[in-house]
C-alpha cells in the first residue's frame, strides 16, 4: 500500500503541469491586440492680428486740390493692407510646410 501513495499526487501534478503548458501554448498562439489608429483632422485659422481688416480713409474734400493731397493717405492705407496680406500669405506657406 505504501507503494501506491504518491502516485495519486504525481499524477495530479502532472495534470496541473500538462495543463499549465498547453494554457501557455494557447497563449503563445492567440493573435496580438491590434492598435487603432484614427486620424483627426485639425483645421488652423490665423491668428485675429493676421487676419486683414483694410479700412478704407473717408475723403471729406470738394476740390481737386483736397484730393490730390488726399492720395498720400490712401497710399499708406494701400501699403497697411498690403503688409497684412503678405503676413497673411506667409503664415500659410509656414502652415503648409510644416508637418
Amino acid at each position: 500500500m505504501t507503494c501506491n501513495t504518491p502516485w495519486p499526487h504525481r499524477r495530479r501534478a502532472a495534470r496541473i503541469v500538462l495543463a499549465s503548458l498547453c494554457l501557455l501554448a494557447l497563449c503563445a498562439c492567440s493573435s496580438q491586440p491590434r492598435a487603432v489608429v484614427q486620424t483627426q483632422v485639425v483645421k488652423r485659422l490665423p491668428p485675429p492680428g493676421l487676419v486683414p481688416h483694410c479700412p478704407e480713409p473717408e475723403f471729406n474734400g470738394t476740390t481737386w486740390g483736397e484730393a490730390v493731397a488726399f492720395i498720400p493717405t490712401l497710399q499708406g492705407a494701400l501699403r497697411r493692407c498690403q503688409t497684412q496680406l503678405d503676413t497673411l500669405n506667409d503664415w500659410i506657406t509656414q502652415e503648409e510646410t510644416t508637418p
